[in-house]
């Protein structure tokens, strides 16, 4: 055995090939854009301490 063997660089991978279907972002965009107009609920945590 090589006990001083080292590795100095690292192997290029390509990236992957992804497609996504424009309407289907667009219809994630419109749901991120819907949830983030909902209001949150006021749950009233004053009494957490009691």
């Amino acid at each position: 055995r090589d006990m001083t063997l080292r590795f100095v660089e690292e192997t290029a991978l390509l990236p992957a090939d992804v497609t996504v279907d424009l309407a289907a972002q667009q219809q994630i965009e419109a749901e991120i854009a819907a949830a983030a107009a909902m209001p949150l609920p006021d749950d009233d945590d004053d009494n957490i301490m009691d």
